[in-house]
């Protein structure tokens, strides 16, 4: 990184030219030289491995893609330039042949947290440099790009491109290419790839285990054996270009705060971050203990149920809105999820009452921005979950939560497919939903070495559905209901899950089926993120 921050009282400190622009224009000197800083660093580290070509020596016919400098500054000040191609230029079958690439799964980083938590091992946080240009392409791939406004000249004045060999960001192939790169090398290292998530890898060591999660450039090492560890680290850095961030303290916007008690995840600054965005200018911040009014099902059928159209202004702010308020609950905010699952069902026909129900969701955020998932130091690594949904006349919704040291790791809040006629029915629906994500998460655990040799208990309210997920039933108010829903049947005779019994009252999974009152809210939300009563 060019490791240069931000002033506020430099003229232009918060300039950030568009990819069109030419750096040398900037009229202020001291901000050209910073960007032009960073444009340096970005293209010096291309040109070590790119061959610059002489446009009028190019192959007769040679397609060259075009290429833009995208700039921003990052939240702690520094200037940073990333060189795309136009990937949208590319044709499959000429340009690449695959593009898919995955992420870890946020249930699969939680859970390799908790595990952390759970065997008291250390977290700690690499940061790859340039990632995508550390992967060669395929000869078959190489490609010919325009370079930026500045350098697409030479000595002698003929225009220019560059042969690159390696992905480029932008490249629709550069994820995948990355992916395989850095797989393949920790597979030669000793690593086993968990079947469950492909971006989870774990290795068993003299002393522990190191075990890693992969999200693009950013990885995360939970370990028992420093010693290990740091070999590891070594290796690596003689095959990658990489920055060692140490102790693990934020990941992909989240914060994590390590003790000797327990390990917890905010969204704390995300969330200031979206008070500031979604309401600024609002004077009067409301206060409200619970994200979702009693209402909100009833706004939500009526907006999906009208024909008006919505303004646009009102379209993009809502949209937006529900969008950042979605990645805060599938992150590290569950006790958020029904009232965002609900808001998104009117994406399309969003009323001005849905925004000031979104906008609620905000408020109860900012009132409670230092909460977040805390699991506990040594804490036992038995998983278990509970499901619920709320039978309703249109479709219920499901819900499930499964918990390890301490807190939830996986969770949803979901609109079933069919009507339910029946609260059995609807309840059998979401244990077979919620009975699915235990299989997941059992092959995960297996493969970070925690034994599922006991079947994972599955917690349901509902005394018909314990015993439609035991026996054999077929009458009148069964006979309909399709066998993908009994699945849970299937997975209980197999012994990969017990279903058990258990009050309304105590159902942690009920807060993601209906909007609670407030008591009830505030005692499911302390079980759930493993913290204190408000």
């Amino acid at each position: 990184h060019v490791n240069t921050k931000v002033c506020s009282s430099m003229p232009g400190g918060d300039y950030i030219p568009s990819p069109r622009d030419n750096i040398d224009d900037i009229p202020d000197k001291i901000i050209r030289d910073l960007w032009k800083q960073a444009d340096d660093k970005e293209y010096e580290g291309i040109l070590q491995w790119a061959t610059i070509v002489k446009v009028k020596d190019l192959p007769k016919g040679t397609k060259v893609l075009g290429s833009t400098t995208q700039r921003k500054i990052k939240r702690d000040g520094t200037y940073k330039s990333r060189h795309c191609v136009h990937g949208f230029s590319q044709i499959q079958g000429v340009h690449y042949d695959r593009k898919s690439s995955p992420c870890v799964a946020q249930s699969s980083l939680r859970a390799l947290i908790s595990i952390a938590a759970s065997k008291k091992a250390t977290l700690k946080f690499i940061d790859f440099t340039q990632a995508y240009t550390q992967s060669d392409l395929p000869p078959e791939e190489y490609a010919y790009i325009a370079p930026p406004i500045g350098r697409n000249l030479d000595e002698d004045g003929d225009e220019v491109v560059w042969h690159i060999t390696r992905s480029l960001y932008g490249m629709k192939q550069s994820g995948r290419n990355w992916y395989l790169k850095i797989r393949q090398w920790l597979e030669n290292y000793g690593f086993d790839p968990s079947d469950a998530d492909p971006c989870v890898f774990h290795k068993k060591t003299d002393k522990g285990f190191v075990s890693i999660g992969l999200y693009v450039d950013d990885m995360v090492i939970a370990s028992t054996d420093s010693e290990a560890e740091e070999q590891m680290i070594k290796a690596m850095g003689a095959e990658f270009d990489f920055t060692d961030q140490g102790d693990l303290t934020e990941v992909l916007g989240m914060q994590v705060h390590q003790t000797d008690e327990d390990i917890t995840i905010t969204h704390s600054n995300y969330i200031k971050n979206m008070a500031k965005t979604f309401l600024r200018g609002e004077a009067n911040r409301k206060e409200h203990k619970t994200p979702a009014s009693k209402e909100l099902p009833d706004l939500v059928a009526s907006a999906c149920d009208t024909k008006d159209q919505p303004e646009e202004k009102l379209l993009s702010e809502y949209r937006s809105l529900v969008g950042s308020l979605l990645y805060c609950a599938v992150t590290t905010r569950p006790d958020i999820s029904y009232a965002v699952g609900m808001l998104s069902r009117a994406l399309n026909s969003p009323t001005d009452r849905l925004l000031d129900e979104a906008k609620r969701v905000l408020y109860y955020l900012v009132l409670t921005a230092d909460l977040g998932l805390r699991y506990v130091r040594g804490a036992p690594t038995k998983l278990y979950g509970m499901t619920d949904s709320d039978w309703s006349t249109r479709r219920s919704t499901s819900g499930y939560v499964f918990f390890l040291a301490g807190a939830a790791i996986a969770y949803l809040s979901k609109k079933q497919p069919t009507i339910a006629l029946s609260s059995t029915e609807a309840e059998i629906m979401a244990a077979s939903l919620g009975a699915l994500e235990a299989v997941y998460l059992r092959s995960l655990l297996r493969d970070l070495g925690i034994s599922t040799d006991e079947p994972t208990d599955l917690f349901i309210d509902n005394k018909g559905v314990i015993d439609l997920s035991h026996d054999y039933v077929a009458n009148e108010r069964t006979k309909h209901i399709e066998r993908r829903h009994f699945k849970v049947r299937e997975l209980v005779h197999e012994a990969t899950i017990r279903v058990k019994y258990i009050s309304t009252k105590d159902n942690v999974a009920d807060i993601f089926t209906k909007p609670l009152d407030k008591a009830d809210f505030l005692d499911k939300r302390a079980k759930l993120l493993n913290t204190p009563r408000a």
